[in-house]
């Protein structure tokens, strides 16, 4: 069936939000984007042109409207006058319009749904970057933590050191790790702008447009629906159905050339009349063979057009072995980072709070090194900084189940979440 040309009330639109920043949640951004993403507006604009593509592709040949004169001597001295009218239609085997109609209207859907593919693929993408932004915000709020930590227990070391209780040794430790400390986070500033410059850029926001993330955290769930149902869906993505689409419309291509080997017809009429003392004049019909005497040439096209639809074919094959594994891929990655969350939020995290508490304990009562501190510090450091990692990962990896299999997926429900999914 022929694709219905796209409303313009459907089209992302170019406007701005009042507030003059974006977020904090991630819904705010995929909505932005949608609006005012270059790339979506480019893929619709595509689909629109495809649309009007199609009744080109149905019209005749233009006719042709002739005139002739005759040049009548009469001795002494030339005149023109009015000799002949005609005017001539070209008219094709039947069926070549309808194939290349067929053609332009397969190359439409399969242009609306690479729109609509698309657009899924752009959630994919500003999640990447939101969440990236958002992981990179926390660290920097961890490390500040740690930095704030390490100037108390500097300043307890220089008390230590004046008693003699701790050597130098241990507060220029304090202080290197401090030093450290200190080029991490303005490390953290320049990576910051970098991914807001990154973030803005896919959803389609100017320089210096702020961008806000969310205080809370991402929602941690595992997919309440059965993974049949979750394939079904991969494999009715719009991404996949591209590729069936621009086979049809190559398959139809492929009709036309072999249409185009049989001759076509040109039929005219023409009014006559003769110049001078002559008043007779007639209407005369006629009809017109063309001869597609370049058979090779048509045969060749055939053939290209052919290999075009098999192309396409193996494209949307390849597609569908790759969706199965990109979904198998995501539901894995969701469990696993489900998994160390849990095993961070419930184990390791309560374990080294405690241990650490344990060395700031001996630590204040001498039975403690500075080294013995620092190291646990490090330790739940480290553990905190991985559990912002699982979260992170889970959430993408939720973004990329629901851009493998197109739309959005039902969570099991009573898991624990966050301000945001």
């Amino acid at each position: 069936m022929d694709a219905s040309a796209p409303e313009d009330a459907g089209a992302p639109e170019d406007s701005r939000g009042r507030s003059g920043a974006l977020g904090p949640e991630l819904e705010a951004y995929v909505a932005h984007a949608a609006e005012r993403s270059p790339a979506l507006r480019a893929s619709f604009e595509r689909w629109r042109a495809s649309v009007h593509g199609i009744s080109p592709a149905k019209r005749l040949p233009d006719p042709m409207f002739e005139i002739g004169v005759y040049v009548w001597n009469s001795g002494e001295n030339t005149s023109p006058a009015l000799g002949r009218l005609g005017l001539r239609q070209e008219l094709p085997w039947p069926g070549t319009l309808r194939a290349g109609a067929d053609a332009a209207s397969a190359e439409a859907r399969a242009r609306q749904r690479q729109f609509e593919a698309e657009l899924v693929e752009l959630r994919r993408r500003v999640a990447d970057a939101y969440y990236r932004l958002w992981l990179l915000r926390r660290l920097r709020a961890i490390e500040q933590e740690h930095l704030t930590i390490l100037q108390s227990l500097s300043e307890s070391a220089l008390g230590r050191v004046a008693t003699g209780a701790a050597s130098l040794a241990d507060q220029q430790r304090i202080e290197l790790t401090k030093a450290r400390l200190a080029d991490s986070l303005a490390a953290f500033d320049e990576q910051e702008r970098a991914e807001e410059a990154r973030l803005r850029a896919i959803v389609g926001a100017e320089r210096g447009v702020a961008v806000r993330t969310s205080e809370g955290e991402p929602s941690v769930a595992l997919p309440a629906e059965d993974p049949e149902v979750l394939l079904r869906a991969a494999l009715q993505h719009p991404a996949i159905e591209v590729f069936v689409l621009e086979g049809e419309a190559a398959e139809a291509r492929a009709r036309r050339e072999r249409i185009e080997r049989w001759p076509g017809f040109v039929v005219g009429v023409e009014w006559m009349s003769m110049p001078g003392g002559m008043s007779e004049s007639g209407i005369m019909p006629s009809l017109g063979v063309r001869l597609p005497l370049w058979q090779g040439a048509y045969a060749e096209a055939i053939r290209g057009a052919e290999a075009e639809a098999a192309a396409r074919l193996a494209d949307g094959q390849a597609a569908l072995l790759d969706a199965r594994a990109a979904l198998e891929e995501a539901l894995s990655r969701i469990r696993d980072s489900k998994r160390r969350i849990d095993l961070h939020r419930h184990t390791l995290l309560p374990q080294a709070e405690a241990a650490y508490g344990s060395v700031l304990g001996a630590y204040a009562t001498g039975r403690a090194s500075v080294a013995a501190s620092l190291l646990a510090q490090k330790d739940l450091i480290e553990l905190r900084i991985g559990l912002e990692q699982a979260r992170v990962d889970h959430a993408l990896a939720w973004a990329e189940l629901e851009r493998v299999v197109g739309r959005p997926v039902t969570r099991a429900s009573g898991a624990p979440g966050g301000e945001h999914d």
